[in-house]
């Protein structure tokens, strides 16, 4: 599955703003918040090679500090909420879950 936007250019970048590790806001507004954990152990977990996974299939992320929730990693939220041992599949669900229910941006 690929998320794009026919008048957009790919838009699935990881998204750092100098001096911090994260944003929480989007370029995207219609699109729901995604951001993956990078702390230490969901990166050793596979945090980052999933932003980039994420990345890969157009789905656009931005790069999330630790949350303390070491033992679900990886960590992703969409729109805040947190999904524990994040896969692909699961961030695409919660993602469809939410454009269809037309949720977007705002949960």
């Amino acid at each position: 599955m690929r998320w794009s936007h026919s008048d957009q250019p790919c838009f699935a970048d990881i998204e750092v703003i100098k001096g911090l590790s994260m944003s929480t806001e989007s370029k995207y507004p219609e699109l729901p918040t995604i951001e993956v954990c990078f702390g230490p152990e969901c990166s050793d977990l596979g945090g980052r090679e999933l932003a980039a996974e994420l990345k890969a299939q157009g789905i656009p992320c931005l790069i999330g500090d630790c949350r303390s929730q070491c033992p679900n990693a990886p960590l992703v939220l969409v729109e805040n909420r947190m999904i524990t041992h994040a896969t692909a599949q699961k961030v695409q669900d919660r993602v469809k879950s939410l454009l269809d229910s037309g949720s977007g941006h705002e949960c």
